[in-house]
This record gives C-alpha cells, sequence and structure tokens, in this order.
C-alpha cells in the first residue's frame, strides 16, 4: 500500500512538474479576441449542399447495397472539377481529391464508369470516363504493420502521408471498416479510430468524407445516428454526418437525410429530405439524379417508408403497360401539370408506379 501510495505521489509530481513548464494543454484568451481570430478565418465552402462543408469530418453512411460508394465517388468527381451535381451545390474551384477506394476491384471500378458492350458474344467495356487530373484514387495493397506500432495509428498517418504526397485537402474513405481493424461494434474501438481522424483534420486541415454500414436493416426501416456501429462514440468526434436509405418510389428510389451537423442548421431532416434516384447519368457513369416530379408527401422521410415494397394488387403484362404509359402521355400533353396522385386516380395504378411511367416516358425515351 506504501508503495502505490509513493507512485500516486510521483505521478502527481511529474504532472505539476510539465505544466509548470508551459506544456499545458489549453489556451485562453478574451472572448473578443476569438471572435477577432475567427474573422481571419476563411468561411469554409460547401462541397455538397449543406452535407458537406470544407474542412469538416462527415461521415456518410447506409445499409449495403444502397449505393453510398456511386454517390461517394460522384461527389468526389465532381469536386475535383469544380462542378456542382444538378440540385446540389459546390462553392469550391476545381481541387485534388484523394479517393481510398477499399469496396471495388479494378473491373467492379471500371464496370460503373465505361459503357458495356456486346463484342463476340462477350460483355466488353468500352468509352471508359474522363476523370479530372485532379481525381486520386487510392487502393489496398499487401503491408506490414511495425512491431509495436498501433494498426489505427499505422493507417491514420498513412493517409496523413498519401494526402501530402498528392497535395490534396479532400479525402474520402471508403469505407471506415478497412481502418477500424476490430470493427465498430466496440465504442472505445470506433472513439479510438474517430479522434485519431478528428486529431488528422485538425492538425492538417484535411476534408475527411467517411463512408460506413449501417447492420442489414429492412427497405421499409429509417435510418438515424444511432444505427451506424460504435455512433455512441462515433457522434462525439463528427463534424456532421448523413444517410442514404431507400425509397419506395421506384427500385431505383433513394432519399438522403441529415442526422448531425455542427457548421449549419439542419435543414435536410426528416420533414424535408431529398428524393433521388440511382441510374446512369451517361452511358459510362453510374450516379444519381435528384427528383422533382414527386408528391410534396415525399418530402417526408416517414412516406418514403410508408409502405413495404410490394407489387401491384394488378398484375400487368406488358401491351397493358404500354396502354398506360400511353394514357399518361396523353393525359399530360393536355394537362402537363397534374400530380401523380391524380394521374394514379385517372389510370387506376399506384402513384409510385406513375412516377417511374413518367420518368420511362420522359427520361429514358428523351421525350
Amino acid at each position: 500500500m506504501a508503495k502505490l501510495k509513493e507512485i500516486k505521489e510521483l505521478e502527481s509530481t511529474n504532472v505539476d512538474q510539465a505544466i509548470k513548464k508551459d506544456n499545458f494543454p489549453f489556451f485562453v484568451e478574451d472572448a473578443n479576441e476569438s471572435m477577432e481570430r475567427a474573422s481571419k478565418i476563411k468561411v469554409p465552402n460547401m462541397l455538397f449542399s449543406e452535407f458537406i462543408f470544407e474542412s469538416d469530418l462527415t461521415v456518410l453512411f447506409s445499409s449495403a447495397g444502397v449505393g453510398k460508394t456511386i454517390l461517394g465517388m460522384q461527389i468526389a468527381d465532381a469536386i475535383s472539377r469544380g462542378e456542382s451535381i444538378p440540385g446540389f451545390k459546390n462553392q469550391a474551384p476545381p481541387q485534388k481529391v484523394l479517393y481510398l477506394d477499399l469496396e471495388l476491384s479494378h473491373k467492379q471500378f471500371e464496370s460503373r464508369y465505361a459503357e458495356k458492350v456486346i463484342i463476340q458474344g462477350r460483355q466488353e467495356r468500352t468509352n471508359p470516363h474522363q476523370f479530372s487530373k485532379n481525381f486520386k484514387r487510392g487502393y489496398f495493397q499487401a503491408h506490414d504493420v511495425p512491431k509495436g506500432v498501433d494498426t489505427v495509428d499505422f493507417l491514420v498517418q498513412a493517409i496523413k502521408e498519401m494526402a501530402k504526397q498528392n497535395e490534396t485537402q479532400i479525402v474520402f474513405v471508403d469505407n471506415i471498416s478497412w481502418l477500424a481493424v476490430k470493427g465498430l461494434e466496440q465504442s472505445k474501438d470506433a472513439g479510438k479510430l474517430m479522434k485519431a481522424l478528428d486529431t488528422l483534420k485538425k492538425e492538417s486541415g484535411l476534408t475527411l468524407i467517411v463512408l460506413a454500414h449501417t447492420p442489414k436493416k429492412n427497405k421499409w426501416e429509417g435510418i438515424e445516428l444511432r444505427d451506424l456501429a460504435g455512433s455512441a462514440m462515433v457522434g462525439n468526434f463528427i463534424d456532421s454526418a448523413f444517410t442514404m436509405n431507400w425509397s419506395n418510389f421506384d427500385n431505383s428510389g433513394r432519399y438522403l437525410k441529415q442526422v448531425k451537423c455542427r457548421f449549419t442548421e439542419m435543414v435536410y431532416d426528416s420533414h424535408n429530405v431529398i428524393a433521388v434516384r440511382v441510374t446512369n447519368l451517361k452511358p459510362n457513369f453510374v450516379g444519381i439524379e435528384q427528383v422533382f416530379d414527386l408528391e410534396d408527401d415525399y418530402l417526408s422521410e416517414d412516406f418514403h417508408l410508408s409502405k413495404k415494397v410490394i407489387a401491384d394488387t394488378i398484375v400487368y403484362d406488358d401491351e397493358q403497360r404500354d396502354e398506360v404509359k400511353g394514357k399518361v402521355k396523353d393525359i399530360l400533353k393536355d394537362n402537363p401539370k397534374m400530380s401523380n396522385r391524380e394521374l394514379a386516380k385517372r389510370t387506376g395504378v399506384s402513384h409510385p408506379t406513375i412516377a417511374n411511367y413518367k420518368y420511362e416516358l420522359f427520361n429514358n425515351n428523351g421525350q
């Protein structure tokens, strides 16, 4: 017991000496000085509307298969060009982006960003999408963690060095499971990782966008920050988070929702979600596009989840579907502003089906 007391007294003495040597962890200044200091710092640009700001640590999460990698790549591509995805704002000029793609193989990556053609009965890829020179893609390769070095610290330091070597301030990590060796199920593991990323962001001035999975959920269930594994600790260190989830208006339908933000007010909450569709924007580029032709009801998250995605009560054959599409087209010629709900009443099919028919008529056919 005496020995333990001596150790505690020695530790206390060492701490006191460290503080006296000006190794103090806090800095105190007049509040007006803080305001003056802040006035000299550039206001961060929006990179993807209110969902992503420069200098933030942002998490984009969803269930597997929803399309977050598709969205992440599309955002990164737009940032590298200094362009905005239609319906969303990017206020920054073209800048270098490092996308750590720890999900897709080279051929999987190619399949999303090249045109599919059949040559001599075989499916081949041609006409590859031309990414900006600002877009750098990183991928996993075998490595050895030096003995005595923590794996998370090693990987986070590697991200710092890669960003420095490629002279980029924008880094995407897809996905976080590759950095969390033990997974994010334990809060202490998640906390350690997110604290390391937060420190990296602050010390290097990086903008970090981290993609993450949620445990498997049913398509008709909403997603909150608490659904993210390790969320109890993850939420403490991130600046913002948003989710992408399934929607019942279409098989390709999704919606985007903010679940946390520090720099701005919550704009796209559960009462004002954004409906999007995963689609081939070009023959050689898969992405998302905002959907504008839905009822106002679809601003509510609940409406996207109001029922399970099931087949229509009446099953139509191709001839009957073409007949309904023709009727929709004729009605819209006379009344182009007619709502999906009214069209559904006039034709006898559901308004999610109407939305799908309208998309096929006026987008796919270019009419």
